[in-house]
């Protein structure tokens, strides 16, 4: 059973149920060497005064959640807004972005296996930080012409609302 559910099931309330998940997760990242302490620190206190267009959280948004959910991050760039279920905090994993034509065409693909497919828990803070993140892509969309609004509602875009390629971000 995963820790979140054996959480859910218990008397705690929600708050100590969603700190109590984040604390283990992100022990077990610094405990497994999947991130280090300082790197985990180092992103952690990036401000959108540091991204690229500044008005945007697009960056601190991406690494955050990347950090959070533990999704590689071509699944977390193929995510759409349909994909987050704020109402039961999860996310839907299902399908990631790969590149054709030594990194030319973005393709979007189902998952590595399928396995990978999934519905993962997001806790309140992430949830919160994607909420923040939905009305500055709004402000952003409103606020500049060339910050386009992307046909397919993804999650993460380039400014001119295409998919982002991992190795530029």
């Amino acid at each position: 059973m995963r820790l979140s559910c054996f959480l859910r099931h218990s008397s705690l309330a929600p708050a100590l149920i969603a700190a109590s998940t984040i604390i283990v997760k992100r022990a077990l990242l610094l405990k497994l060497n999947f991130v280090s302490a300082s790197s985990y620190k180092l992103v952690a206190n990036v401000k959108v005064k540091k991204a690229k267009y500044r008005e945007s959280s697009q960056h601190y948004t991406l690494m955050y959640f990347l950090f959070h959910t533990g999704l590689r991050i071509g699944e977390a760039l193929a995510l759409t807004w349909d994909d987050i279920n704020f109402e039961h905090a999860q996310v839907s994993v299902d399908k990631t972005c790969r590149y054709k034509d030594k990194g030319k065409e973005v393709v979007i693909t189902s998952t590595k296996t399928t396995s990978s497919e999934r519905i993962i828990e997001i806790d309140f803070n992430t949830l919160e930080v994607l909420k923040e993140y939905k009305k500055n892509q709004e402000d952003m969309y409103s606020k500049f012409s060339y910050y386009k609004k992307p046909e397919n509602n993804l999650l993460f875009h380039t400014p001119t609302g295409e998919y982002w390629r991992a190795n530029v971000i």
